[in-house]
Formats: structure tokens, sequence, C-alpha cells
């Protein structure tokens, strides 16, 4: 069950990174610039998660049971994202934007669709980590477990970039994905 959350986290924190730019893309694009935002958004709360569920997993008493929450807390707030995401797009880009003015506007926008609405997920998604490290280092030792956490990890990661953007996307859409 530890490998498995391992393997969920990675998996889920690079299918936001995927589906983030596609979600963005109606309102924002999908250019090098907004890829890039997101890229970097998502590494800056990955890394910002790291740190603190390292800190929390010290001083947790039950790190399983905080890595179930800290899952659970990160649906909702991708739940949250796809819901209100949409509507602050529309109030970003207002209709009778000029095409000289959409240039910053795309830029700002997927700078902070990607700050609000995908890196609260991943930021908890990266807590899960340090605290599965926590508790496997119990059975396994430290040295071991970072180990199999962060291989179990990234194989989640790779199947979440491999299959949101050749499975996920296409037959189920970016919404449903």
């Amino acid at each position: 069950m530890i490998l498995f959350a391992a393997f969920l986290a990675g998996f889920s924190a690079l299918a936001i990174e995927v589906l983030g730019v596609h979600f963005v893309a109606p309102w924002f694009g999908a250019s090098s610039l907004v890829w890039s935002n997101q890229i970097g958004v998502i590494l800056f709360a990955m890394a910002l998660g790291a740190a603190i569920g390292g800190r929390v997993a010290k001083k947790h008493s039950n790190p399983a049971l905080a890595s179930g929450l800290v899952l659970f807390v990160s649906g909702l707030l991708l739940a949250f994202s796809a819901f209100f995401l949409p509507l602050f797009a529309d109030w970003f880009l207002p209709d009778a934007l000029r095409l000289d003015e959409a240039a910053t506007l795309f830029l700002g926008g997927s700078l902070t669709s990607a700050l609000f609405f995908f890196a609260p997920p991943v930021f908890m998604l990266a807590m899960v980590a340090p605290l599965l490290v926590e508790l496997r280092s119990v059975e396994r030792g430290a040295g071991r477990a970072a180990g199999e956490i962060s291989a179990m990890g990234t194989v989640g990661s790779l199947l979440g970039v491999f299959g949101t953007t050749f499975l996920g996307i296409p037959v189920l859409g970016v919404r449903h994905s």
C-alpha cells in the first residue's frame, strides 16, 4: 500500500502538469511560454511540498494517516480547480480584448492559473513521499525506503505523463482525465 501511494502521488502530480496546460489552452494557448510557466510552477510546488512534507513527517505521529489525508485534500483541491478555473479564465480575459493586450494576459493568466489552481494539489502530492519514507524506514531503513519510494513515485510520474498524453486525453478528453 505504501508503494501504491507513492505511485499514485507521482502519477497524479505529472498528470496535473500535463492536463493543466491543456485545461488552460482555450484561454491562454499552449505555447512554450505557457508550458514553461506550468513546468516551473509544478517543480516549485514539488520542491516546496517535499520540504514541508519532510518536516511534517518528522513531527506527525501517524505518517500513514497524514499521507491519506494529504492525498484526499489534493483531490479536493483538484476538483475545486476543475470547477473554478473556467470562471477565473473568463474573468481574466475579457471579451473586448485587443490582440496587443492579449499577449501579456496570456503569459500572466497561465502563470496565475498554474499558481492558484495546479500548484496547491501538486504541493500536497509532493508532501506524500517524505511521509511514506518516514513510514517505510521503520521496516526497511532510511536509504532503502527513500530509494523505493522515489523509484515508485518516478514510475508513477512516467505513467502519469504518457498515460495522460497518449491515453487519457485522446480517449476521455481533458476535463474527464
